[in-house]
């Protein structure tokens, strides 16, 4: 059977070579064989294949032999490779374990891998801190800009989940500190690396954000407000304003009698006006098709999208970028409240601490004064305040 596979395919080829010279089309030529020897005899695609390798100059109907497939380094491997001899470059690594595939060779695959990383090794042990961040929503011409903007101040990685964990996983015995950052891979999010002040790459980062239009289906990042306003639509919008506030309004805002308090201007013009201003989608909500139409056609791009940071990395500590807005400031005046407190309560239940030892002191030679001052007791700091007390004595009876 395998040998008259062979013959068929041979002479489908060569009858593809004979329509060839006879100044035949690739697709009328695959009309005719299928025709000739039954459906699927020959794929269109093989015709065409052939038909661009006869006018190269290749008349042979043969195939060309094939060296094999060898086999394909796992990440694991590569992994071992990255640690074992970190000068080894990514042809090195080709040229010692070759192989090839159809559309991506093989051989550029396990190089791609071993270059993304061998990078991400480099830039874990170069740079101590980073972020992690989010990109949903971002475009390759906004993430260009962003690069530029953090160009010599911070460098940005993308990539794959799974290689990323992989590589992290890989490099935990050099530094087991990285694994804190396993949880928080997930999502569509990548690294920024850097070296400088993190609120000021924070604030950078998230100054490169665009303005976007809302689209049906997407997430609400953040409260929509239509305001008052002239919404220079005429009259032929009728049916849709009335078709938007029957089927389009969502139920949470059935709540109000007249969404939108519509009428005609007794102008020319004759526009439709937004009398009131009213939230029309909230934060996490899901945008309708009616709101994203009704926005667009008002030209309101009520989202922005940019990189959304999520956890800060610093020396083997992660932590939420919130604790970044929190200054020098803030930490001395909670510290400062936290003194005061410790001192009080050591002061009423009469436990001696550093921060309450000077109160009490102070607390103890006022009742000495005061024992003094009613008893013959005399001592050094008693002596002027019963000479203040004598002079205040006599003049009361003066007066």
């Amino acid at each position: 059977m395998r040998q008259k596979f062979d013959l068929d395919r041979d002479h489908l080829r060569t009858c593809l070579l004979y329509e060839f010279r006879l100044g035949e089309k690739a697709a009328d030529a695959h009309r005719r064989l299928c025709q000739a020897f039954g459906e699927g005899a020959i794929s269109e695609k093989t015709c065409f294949d052939r038909f661009a390798r006869f006018k190269s100059g290749n008349y042979s109907v043969e195939d060309k032999p094939r060296s094999g497939r060898p086999s394909e380094l796992d990440d694991e491997a590569l992994l071992q490779l990255v640690e074992a001899d970190p000068s080894m470059t990514t042809r090195d690594m080709a040229a010692g374990n070759p192989c090839s595939t159809h559309k991506m060779g093989r051989e550029d695959k396990t190089a791609w891998k071993a270059n993304y990383f061998l990078k991400l090794v480099q830039l874990l042990d170069e740079y101590p801190r980073c972020f992690v961040v989010g990109v949903d929503n971002v475009t390759s011409k906004q993430m260009q800009q962003i690069r530029s903007s953090l160009r010599s101040q911070a460098v940005i990685l993308m990539g794959k989940n799974t290689m990323m964990r992989k590589a992290i996983r890989g490099h935990l015995e050099n530094n087991p500190m990285l694994e804190k950052l396993l949880p928080h891979i997930k999502g569509n999010v990548g690294f920024v690396f850097t070296k400088e002040d993190l609120v000021e790459i924070r604030d950078l980062i998230l100054d490169n954000k665009v303005k976007a239009p809302a689209r049906a289906g997407a997430i609400a990042p953040c409260d929509v407000t239509v305001p008052a306003q002239n919404t220079g639509l005429g009259p032929e919008k009728t049916s849709f304003f009335q078709a938007f506030w029957v089927l389009g309004v969502p139920k949470a805002l059935w709540a109000h009698p007249l969404l939108f308090t519509f009428k005609l201007t007794i102008c020319s013009s004759a526009h439709f006006l937004i009398q009131n201003s009213v939230k029309l989608i909230k934060e996490g909500e899901k945008v309708g098709a009616s709101e994203a139409t009704l926005l667009n056609m008002l030209n309101i791009s009520p989202f922005t999208y940019g990189l959304v940071v999520q956890q800060v990395y610093d020396s083997g500590t992660v932590f939420s970028p919130e604790i970044l807005d929190i200054t020098n400031d803030d930490l001395r005046a909670k510290f400062f409240d936290g003194v005061r407190n410790i001192a009080a309560v050591c002061l009423q239940i009469g436990y001696p601490t550093v921060a309450s030892v000077p109160h009490s002191v102070i607390h103890g030679f006022k009742n000495l004064l005061a024992i003094a001052a009613m008893t013959d007791i005399v001592f050094k700091e008693a002596e002027t305040v019963k000479e203040y007390l004598k002079i205040f004595k006599v003049n009361s009876l003066k007066i």
